[in-house]
């Protein structure tokens, strides 16, 4: 979508050329990145998984040899 809005505003002619047609095909793509963001923060996150509870320690009876 950014190329055809660069060849509809400008092209690769002259400077003036390029520089008419990548200057509307930026704004267009920081519009984009700045609503994907926006998106991106409105999703809600993951809580993080509940701890295990340790297991009881086993106590060993110590054998008297």
């Amino acid at each position: 979508m950014l190329a055809s809005v660069f060849s509809a505003q400008g092209g690769y002619g002259s400077a003036q050329s390029f520089t008419d047609g990548t200057v509307p095909a930026v704004w267009i793509g920081a519009g984009f990145v700045a609503l994907a963001a926006l998106v991106a923060l409105l999703i809600p996150g993951s809580l993080p998984a509940p701890a295990a509870e340790p297991e009881p320690a086993v106590e060993r009876a110590a054998v008297a040899a």
